[in-house]
C-alpha cells in the first residue's frame, strides 16, 4: 500500500530565490535553489546536527540491551527469577517493557517540548503585537492539566458502552482494557502537568518582563536556512532587552539575542537543562539568519537560551556572551555530519561475511 502524501508547508526566503517545504510531521525540510542545483533536497537540520553531538538511541538502547543479559544471567539460578517468572510473565517481559519505557520517556519529553513551544509562540506573538499597535499585551492563559478531565469520563463511557459483559471471559477482557486506559490516561495527565508548569514558568518571566518594560519583539519562530552550509531550521525568536533585567539574581544585560526555548530535564552536570549542543545549535541559527539578512550581523549581541523546567523547578535564563565561538562550533558541526552521513550510507545494514 503507497505512503500517503508528507503534509508541508512552503516558505520562500533570500527574496524568493530559495523555496523550503518544511514537513509538519518529520520537521524536515526540502529545499529548492536553482542557483545551487538543489531541486527539492532534503537538507540537514539544525537540531540534527547538534543532536548528533549526544550519544545516538542506538548506543542507549545497546546499553540498555546488555544490561537486560547481565540481569538474566545474574538470575538465572536465583530462586527470585523462579519465583517471578510463570506462564504469563518473566523477567525477560520486563526488562523489555522497562526498555520500552525510555523510548516513551523520551516520546513524552518530545511531546511536552512541543506543547511548551507553541505556548511561548503564542505568548511572544501577543506581545510583538500588542507592542506594534500600541496597545494592553493581554497574556495567554497557559493550558491546565485539569481540562483533560472530561477524556478521563468520556474514554471511560465509551468502553463501558462496547462490551456486553455476558461471561467471565468478556469480564477479563474488560478488566485489561480499563488497565490499558488508565495507564495512557496516566501518561496524558503527566504530561499535561508537565506542560502546564512549563507554560507558567515561562508565563511567569515574560509577564515581568512586560510590566518592567525591558523587553522588545524582534521576531517570533524564525525559518531559517544557510545556501552555503546546506542546512536548515527554525528557532524560537529575537528579543530585544532595552534595559537591563534580573530573573531568580540572574542578570540578562542590555542587548539583542537569538532566542530558543529548552525544556531540557536537568543532569547532574548540567542542573539548569541547558546542555552544551544548545549552543552550537545557537550559533548555527545565527549564521543562518545572518546570511540571509547581513545587514544585522552587528546588531547581535549574543544568544539567549530560556529553560523551562518540566518538573516546575521554574524558569532558568542564560546568555551565552561567546557568540563567535558558538558560531564556528555551528559551521564546524555542518561538513562533519555530511562525513558522517555518508559513512553511515557505506556501511549500514553491510555484512559480508554473515554472523552477527
Amino acid at each position: 500500500m503507497p505512503r500517503p502524501p508528507a503534509e508541508f508547508i512552503t516558505h520562500s526566503l533570500y527574496k524568493g530565490q530559495v523555496q523550503i517545504r518544511e514537513l509538519v510531521k518529520s520537521h524536515g525540510y526540502r529545499v529548492m535553489d536553482p542557483k545551487h542545483g538543489r531541486e527539492w533536497e532534503l537538507s540537514p537540520s539544525a537540531t540534527g546536527l547538534t543532536g548528533r553531538m549526544e550519544k545516538g538511541e542506538g548506543l542507549m538502547m545497546y546499553a540498555m540491551s546488555e544490561a537486560m543479559k547481565y540481569m538474566d544471567r545474574q538470575l538465572q539460578n536465583k530462586s527470585v527469577k523462579s519465583a517471578i517468572d510463570d506462564e504469563k510473565f518473566n523477567l525477560k517481559e520486563l526488562f523489555i517493557k522497562a526498555r520500552q519505557a525510555h523510548r516513551d520517556k523520551s516520546a513524552l519529553g518530545r511531546r511536552v517540548g512541543t506543547e511548551s513551544h507553541l505556548y511561548v509562540k503564542e505568548l511572544l506573538t501577543a506581545m510583538k503585537k500588542a507592542q506594534k499597535h500600541r496597545t494592553q499585551f493581554i497574556v495567554p492563559p497557559p493550558p491546565r492539566a485539569a481540562d483533560l478531565a472530561n477524556e478521563f469520563t468520556e474514554s471511560y463511557q465509551n468502553i463501558l458502552a462496547f462490551y456486553k459483559i455476558d461471561k467471565i471471559e468478556e469480564a477479563e477482557k474488560f478488566r485489561a482494557t480499563i488497565g490499558r486506559d488508565l495507564e495512557v490516561r496516566a501518561l496524558l495527565w503527566n504530561e499535561s502537568l508537565m506542560v502546564q508548569k512549563a507554560c507558567e514558568a515561562a508565563r511567569e518571566f515574560f509577564l515581568e518582563a512586560a510590566k518592567q518594560g525591558v523587553l522588545r519583539v524582534w521576531g517570533v519562530e524564525q525559518l531559517v536556512h544557510s545556501r552555503k552550509l546546506f542546512v536548515s531550521g527554525r528557532f524560537d525568536s529575537i528579543l530585544e532587552f532595552v534595559k537591563p533585567f534580573t530573573w531568580r539574581g540572574y542578570l540578562i544585560p542590555v542587548g539583542v539575542y537569538l532566542v530558543d526555548f529548552k525544556t531540557s530535564n536537568p543532569s547532574v552536570d548540567y542542573p539548569m537543562g541547558i546542555y552544551p549542543e544548545h549552543l552550537a545549535q545557537l550559533g548555527l541559527y545565527d549564521v543562518m539568519y545572518c546570511e540571509e539578512f547581513p545587514e544585522v550581523m552587528d546588531r547581535i549581541t549574543g544568544h539567549l537560551i530560556l529553560g523551562s523546567s518540566k518538573v516546575g523547578t521554574g524558569f532558568h535564563p542564560y546568555v551565552s556572551k561567546a557568540r563567535d565561538r558558538n558560531r564556528q562550533w555551528g559551521m564546524a558541526l555542518a561538513p562533519v555530519v555530511e562525513f558522517m552521513h555518508q559513512g553511515e550510507k557505506e556501511l549500514r545494514g553491510l555484512n559480508l561475511y554473515g554472523g552477527t
